[in-house]
């Protein structure tokens, strides 16, 4: 998105919590999923402890619906839909319920290709441009040295969410090739496979990739090599019109208006542009059996959907990533990293891969741990991380935590986001100031009338409705807001849409004779940290005056 709402400071530590490389076609017959006898060990779930947790949890985050499932030992242990998809309609979720996928569609993104690198129709160390030609970054080296691989690591040397702004607020007239083409003009943060730096946008080139050696669609290879054999009901582009009849609706919540849904967010018949990084749509149901190929070395229903190979290729460690303190006091986490599509780290000596999905309105969290055969999948339909942190941690401590409980843990995992997210609050608004006003703004407004046009986000118009100046962006719709005044020679930009982007500062540049040549834009709240530099918001953009007769 162009820039992070007033939740920043929600997606920023969602982001870094827990969770810390045969040519023959696939058999795409569907298979009914594979129950095996349950063990014959006591399951360490309660589920009538998780039941409390989970409703205690959507309550406390203001989370509308939540589907909750788990395998183990090859059984679901437990499956169950909580609260409401729908609130207008009174109608509930259940483990059926369609939700986007968020971030945790990258694992699909990644799994696709490499069941492509099984067929030999591609290599991991393979140059992107020989399956993009098109395919340009900022630096001629990096473009030419830039791998399959490097798609997924988030090591491209650009900032955190680079190119996010043609993507959100939803919906985006951008279209994928424009999006590839703009990526020449986003300069570097970082360096090339040293900087972490978490990308979309590559995992939107990976997927145009499998396109091209697969010679069919995402949507197609999707649904052919994974959906099809694990039985999933899910959705890489168009929702079919019976999944549509079982869909949650993406709601935020405010004091002022309770819980609203997020127009923007919906999932309807039509696909999304980021797919191949969040776009995905399914249900806890199919994804219990995405869980179960995971933990099966590859195999589903007698069937290899990926090699035991590439399995291990998806889930080791490709870039090792600091450890969270939070992590250290509640998990014993000594590792994190990043693998392709996935976080790998480490809870009480145990590996857990997984990964946290977040679009507004929609929260997922997907969780595996080999060694215990154990699977875990979150779906809600709410805007705090909080709601799922906690059913994870409960979860996942049910089944990891040492016999003898560590008593310095959380007793209460709600109360403990609670106190987390507050503090979290608290630090990003000490890092964030806000700005103070410094006088009137001091050029006729009526002089900024326009249209202004950045290399690659597009053209902005400023215009004068009904009495007040106003901005709006031709490439994103629902880019629009108000503008009043800052300084002399800057304004305060405030979005309409306030979920979707916070207020951002507009300076007017002005060259020698007082003509306005353009403007810039900023976060109105500009962090102190010196990681500030390498936020994506506004980076890169300069937009210049245009001929009034554009």
């Amino acid at each position: 998105m162009i820039t992070f709402s007033p939740m920043l400071w929600l997606t920023a530590l969602a982001i870094v919590m827990y969770g810390t490389i045969a040519s023959a076609q696939p058999n795409v017959t569907p298979l009914a999923p594979v129950e095996e006898q349950p063990s014959s060990l006591p399951q360490p779930l309660d589920s009538q402890a998780l039941v409390q947790v989970i409703n205690r949890s959507m309550e406390a985050f203001a989370t509308p619906g939540m589907a909750v499932g788990v395998v183990h030992n090859g059984t679901t242990v437990f499956s169950e839909g909580f609260g409401q998809r729908n609130i207008a309609r009174n109608l509930p979720v259940t483990p059926a319920t369609q939700f986007r996928l968020a971030s945790t569609s990258k694992a699909f993104t990644a799994a696709a290709l490499a069941i492509l690198v099984d067929q030999g129709k591609l290599n991991w160390h393979d140059p992107v441009t020989d399956y993009l030609p098109e395919f340009q970054l900022h630096d001629p080296w990096v473009t030419r040295h830039f791998t399959v691989a490097d798609l997924l690591t988030h090591q491209s040397g650009l900032a955190s969410g680079a190119g996010d702004s043609m993507l959100w607020p939803s919906p985006s007239r951008f279209s994928l090739d424009e999006i590839i083409h703009n990526l020449r003009y986003l300069s570097p943060a970082g360096e090339f496979r040293k900087t972490f730096a978490y990308s979309n946008v590559m995992y939107m080139v990976a997927g145009e990739v499998v396109a091209r050696a697969s010679g069919m669609s995402l949507a197609s290879f999707i649904q052919q090599a994974l959906f099809a054999p694990l039985n999933m009901t899910c959705f890489v582009e168009e929702v079919s019109p019976s999944a549509l009849q079982n869909v949650a609706v993406s709601y935020a919540q405010n004091d002022t208006e309770g819980f609203y849904p997020i127009t923007r967010n919906q999932v309807n018949t039509k696909g999304v542009i980021y797919a191949a990084a969040g776009g995905i749509t399914c249900n806890t149901h199919s994804m219990l059996n995405w869980l179960s190929m995971w933990l099966n070395n590859g195999s589903f229903g007698g069937q290899s959907i990926i090699s035991p190979t590439q399995l291990d290729q998806l889930t080791a460690q490709h870039v090792a990533l600091p450890v969270a303190a939070i992590d250290k006091q509640w998990n014993q986490t000594q590792f994190g990293g990043y693998a392709l599509g996935w976080r790998v780290s480490d809870m009480y000596g145990y590996k857990v891969v997984s990964h946290t999905g977040t679009v507004s309105g929609y929260q997922a969290y997907v969780a595996f741990v080999p060694a215990q055969k154990l699977g875990v999948v979150l779906l809600n339909n709410g805007s705090h991380y909080g709601a799922r942190g906690a059913v994870m941690q409960h979860i996942l401590n049910s089944y990891l935590q040492p016999s003898t409980p560590d008593k310095t843990l959380p007793d209460d995992w709600i109360a403990a986001y609670q106190a987390l997210a507050s503090k979290q609050r608290k630090s990003w608004l000490q890092r964030h100031p806000k700005p103070v006003k410094s006088g009137a703004f001091g050029i006729a407004k009526a002089k900024l009338a326009g249209t202004y046009r950045d290399t690659w986000f597009g053209a902005m118009h400023i215009a004068e409705q009904n009495g007040k100046w106003r901005i709006s962006s031709a490439k994103m719709p629902t880019l629009s807001g108000s503008v009043e005044d800052f300084s002399a020679t800057r304004l305060q930009v405030n979005w309409d849409n306030t979920n979707a982007a916070s207020p951002a500062l507009l300076s007017v540049d002005i060259n020698s004779t007082g003509q306005i040549r353009g403007f810039t834009l900023q976060p109105l709240r500009q962090s102190t940290s010196p990681a500030a530099a390498t936020n994506h918001a506004y980076r890169d953009m300069y937009f210049s005056r245009m001929p009034a007769s554009e």
